[in-house]
C-alpha cells in the first residue's frame, strides 16, 4: 500500500508536471504566435474593406464616367470652312462677343502672304491660313468664357497673338488685341 501511495504520488506529481508543461505551452503559443496571427488578421481586415471601399468608388466612377461619355455624344470634326463663308464666321463671332457682354471695336479678315505662310509652318494641302483680328473692350472673365464659346465652335481656330490693356476710360475693362489663325478651303 504504502508501494501504492508513492506510485500514486509520484503519478500526480508527473500529472501535475504535465499540466504545468502544457499550461506553459498554451500560454507561449497565446503570447507569441496566436498575438501575431490576430494582429495579421486585423492587419488583413482592415485592408480587404478598403480594398472593397476602392471596387465600389471605382464601380460608381466607371458607371459616373459611362454616362458622361454617353451625354457628351461623338467627338465632332473640325471642319474647315470655305472662304466665302468667312463672313457668316465673323458674324458668329460677333453674336458670341454679344453673349458675353464684349464690344467688338474692330473685327478683320487678313490673308497671310504667301512667305509667310511656310515659314515655320507645315504647309496644309486645300488650305489656306487666314488670320481674324479683333479689337475688344472686355472684363477678364467675360474674355474667358467668349474664348471658351469660340473653342466650341465647329471652326478650327487657335489664338495666334493676344494683348491685354487696361482701359483709360473703365477700370474694369481692358483693351484686347485679339489675332485668331483658321483656314478656309482654297
Amino acid at each position: 500500500m504504502n508501494n501504492l501511495a508513492a506510485v500514486l504520488s509520484n503519478d500526480k506529481k508527473k500529472l501535475i508536471l504535465a499540466g504545468l508543461g502544457v499550461l506553459i505551452l498554451l500560454y507561449l503559443d497565446f503570447s507569441l504566435v496566436l498575438r501575431s496571427q490576430i494582429n495579421a488578421i486585423r492587419r488583413d481586415s482592415v485592408a480587404a474593406v478598403k480594398l472593397r471601399q476602392d471596387i465600389d468608388n471605382l464601380g460608381s466612377e466607371l458607371a459616373r464616367y459611362q454616362a458622361i461619355k454617353a451625354a457628351s455624344g461623338p467627338l465632332r470634326v473640325k471642319e474647315p470652312i470655305r472662304e466665302e463663308e468667312l463672313p457668316v464666321l465673323l458674324q458668329r463671332i460677333s453674336e458670341l462677343a454679344n453673349e458675353k457682354n464684349i464690344r467688338i471695336m474692330q473685327i478683320q479678315p487678313l490673308s497671310l502672304p504667301q512667305a509667310k505662310e511656310t515659314q515655320g509652318q507645315s504647309q496644309l494641302p486645300g488650305l489656306k491660313p487666314i488670320l481674324v483680328d479683333i479689337d475688344l473692350l472686355c472684363g477678364y472673365h467675360s474674355l474667358g468664357g467668349f474664348l471658351s464659346d469660340m473653342g466650341d465652335l465647329s471652326v478650327p481656330l487657335s489664338v495666334e497673338r493676344l494683348n491685354i490693356q487696361p482701359s483709360s476710360v473703365n477700370p474694369m475693362q481692358q483693351n484686347t488685341q485679339l489675332v485668331l489663325r483658321t483656314y478656309v478651303k482654297k
